[in-house]
């Protein structure tokens, strides 16, 4: 399947999809009908007919694979998490609000019968449904987003990070309407929680302050906002090489916000000498 990945990425479609078919067709003579290998090859093959735009085709290949991995993965997998989020987000790209709405609350309603009140493959689903709504009604989304992190929170999970996740899509969706000071207030208690768990220099950290940076400048306190993108440009210094684009767009952000700064206190003397 690797080479199937290789043409994947170099936007060889017709062979990338004639090698995972292939490795498809071996694994159905080898391997047993549910096997965590088929699914994973047809989800492959989905991936490669979402690219292409052909989206009807990839979902009849993701409900193929998340058929199989609910049979032989466990409830906790994060693959079942990963599986309703591809047909989920493929049925918002092919305009299929409903669908996206009536798929996620039907395997909800199975999860809810079939799981423990509290399990955090309930809140993964929540939040899902909260990210169909997000687009469309955000009272619903904050419902469903709220409820997850709920789960979340009094699941006892030795990783918190879903909750730092999903206090980041609570975070965005106040970014979105403008309510700043809400924005902040999320994105700042989900990087407490990363930090917790990953290294000082890790990539995720430099998503975080970027984010908080941009808040900031969006709220018009671009000194703040400059201290942030700083210390997402340090990370991302130590991470990628100079010409990579994330240093090269967060350079920009610097750039720009200095310029909002400088223009802000030429205001403020020029306001003062009259």
């Amino acid at each position: 399947m690797n080479t199937g990945i290789i043409f994947r990425e170099k936007r060889e479609y017709e062979n990338s999809l004639d090698n995972f078919t292939k490795a498809l067709e071996m694994y159905k003579r080898v391997l047993p009908e549910q096997h965590h290998l088929i699914a994973r090859c047809l989800c492959h093959i989905g991936i490669v007919y979402e690219d292409q735009l052909y989206f009807d085709r990839a979902l009849e290949f993701y409900h193929q694979t998340y058929e199989i991995n609910e049979k032989v993965l466990s409830v906790e997998h994060i693959y079942l998490t990963k599986d309703l989020n591809r047909i989920i987000n493929t049925y918002n790209k092919n305009g299929e609000f409903a669908k996206a709405i009536n798929f996620s609350n039907m395997k909800l309603a199975e999860q809810q019968l079939n799981l423990p009140k509290n399990h955090p493959r309930i809140g993964h689903t929540l939040q899902t449904i909260g990210d169909i709504y997000s687009e469309k009604d955000s009272n619903q989304a904050f419902a469903f987003y709220h409820e997850a992190l709920t789960i979340f929170e009094s699941s006892m999970l030795s990783d918190q990070q879903p909750i730092a996740n999903c206090l980041e899509h609570i975070s965005d969706l106040y970014y979105n309407l403008g309510t700043y000071e809400e924005a902040l207030k999320y994105r700042k208690n989900a990087l407490d929680i990363r930090q917790n768990y990953r290294s000082s220099q890790h990539l995720i950290h430099a998503l975080s302050l970027q984010w908080i940076g941009r808040i900031y400048s969006a709220m018009k306190q671009y000194s703040k906002a400059l201290d942030y993108f700083k210390k997402a440009l340090e990370i991302y210094k130590v991470n990628y090489v100079p010409e990579h684009e994330k240093i090269k767009e967060t350079q920009e952000c610097i750039h720009e916000t200095e310029d909002k700064l400088n223009a802000d206190q030429l205001n403020e003397t020029t306001a003062s000498m009259h």
